[in-house]
């Protein structure tokens, strides 16, 4: 990939997250505005990953690496012990004239 397509991949992306932030109605929840620009920061000391948002991100990692690993190693079944092995490829007989 070149550099020309790498901004243009950037630039496409990046234009439909501007756009979902910008056209989403900032009164959606009265009040919330207000609350958010007059509330009090955050102490330093503050964690700034709840418990909740860590026990939400090991989730989702399970989730997504359980998935993951389906598709790549649930999809086949291994075969039997004792199952006889089909070869596609059929070796030619040998006959007399070639011994």
């Amino acid at each position: 990939i070149t550099v020309i397509q790498l901004l243009w991949v950037n630039l496409i992306m990046d234009s439909f997250a501007s756009l979902a932030l910008a056209t989403e109605d900032p009164n959606r929840v009265p009040g919330l505005k207000e609350f958010l620009l007059n509330r009090k920061p955050y102490p330093r000391t503050q964690a700034l990953l709840s418990k909740i948002m860590v026990r939400n991100m090991v989730f989702h990692a399970v989730w997504q690496l359980a998935i993951l690993l389906f598709l790549i190693f649930g999809t086949t079944l291994p075969p039997k012990p004792n199952a006889e092995i089909k070869c596609r490829i059929q070796m030619p007989k040998p006959n007399a004239e070639t011994q």
